[in-house]
């Protein structure tokens, strides 16, 4: 089941598809980023748990011990190893973040079912966008054109 606020944002994509006049839309959902560094994202319901059993990778380069640290820069290489409670948070951030893109998936697929259906999708075109660290967004650009005012 997908959130009234999305349902509303569907609804406004069939309304422009039906004016039938080329359009630009740009969906941006928050996940999977937050607003802090200590609140996780907020997954949908559907999917919160689902990667409970994930872990951020451990490359080598994940909490080297501190003899690997010698070489670093200063700021970095007299940084403690992390902890185990810490390591834990870590992994839940990941965890959420995984989760919430799903929602993404979500939204991604109802948009392209819907243009499919209204079949308006060879005249799209879209483009994902990532955000920075300073915007927490990953938009969705849409720009249709009509064929037929083309010719």
């Amino acid at each position: 089941m997908r959130t009234l606020t999305w349902k509303h944002r569907l609804e406004r994509l069939r309304l422009l598809i039906d004016e039938e006049n080329p359009f630009f839309l740009m969906i941006s959902p928050t996940a999977p980023h937050v607003q802090n560094f200590y609140d996780p994202p907020a997954p949908p319901a559907r999917y919160y748990g689902l990667f409970n059993d994930t872990t951020v990778p451990r490359t080598p380069n994940f909490n080297p011990p501190q003899k690997y640290q010698k070489g670093k820069p200063s700021w970095l290489r007299n940084l403690a190893p992390l902890n185990s409670t810490q390591i834990d948070e870590i992994d839940l951030l990941y965890q959420r973040r995984l989760e919430s893109l799903r929602g993404v998936d979500d939204i991604v697929d109802d948009v392209v079912e819907m243009l499919e259906k209204r079949g308006i999708i060879d005249n799209t075109y879209s483009k994902p966008s990532g955000g920075s660290s300073m915007v927490s967004t990953y938009s969705i650009l849409l720009l249709t054109t009509r064929s037929h005012i083309l010719h």
